[in-house]
């Protein structure tokens, strides 16, 4: 994705994304290595992504799937940041991971039969 930072258009790579903080008319995304400020709102960001890989999980707060670490009561734990989780989002945030998770084991499960007819068959 290229967004507008500092006056220039900058390549963001989606699966570098740890999360995305919103301060009013700015965001700011976290990667492992920095942080960006762009000019946009958190909703508009949102509409970009996704959403197979990105959930909003309150009203400041967009966290890439595959970098959360934990939760935590109320907390989304994304290399040792704390996010919290808003009620309002905290449902459909589980359904995801349930959905992403079952899928997860689908898969698995699947390959292995693949796998076990290939070395059989």
């Amino acid at each position: 994705i290229f967004l507008k930072s500092d006056k220039k258009l900058k390549k963001i790579v989606l699966k570098d994304i740890l999360y995305i903080e919103s301060m009013e008319n700015y965001i700011i995304i976290n990667t492992k290595e920095k942080k960006e400020t762009i000019l946009m709102t958190l909703k508009a960001i949102y509409e970009m992504l996704p959403n197979d890989s990105f959930i909003q999980i309150h009203r400041s707060y967009i966290v890439n799937y595959s970098h959360i670490n934990a939760i935590e009561g109320n907390m989304v734990i994304i290399n040792n940041t704390k996010l919290p989780i808003a009620r309002s989002f905290s449902k459909a945030l589980f359904l995801a991971l349930k959905t992403i998770s079952n899928l997860t084991v689908f898969i698995i499960v699947y390959l292995s039969k693949v796998v076990s007819n290939v070395i059989i068959g």
